[in-house]
């Protein structure tokens, strides 16, 4: 599986409607990422 990227983060926000800033992006993906390989198993 690969891994979420920032640019899905910032869809998914705006989806939301969330205010989110580059470095929460960068968080999120990461803590996406790692729900999604743990679902995935």
């Amino acid at each position: 599986m690969s891994s979420i990227s920032r640019d899905e983060v910032a869809h998914l926000a705006r989806l939301a409607r969330l205010a989110v800033t580059g470095e929460e992006l960068d968080l999120f993906a990461g803590q996406l990422d790692v729900i999604l390989r743990s679902v995935a198993r």
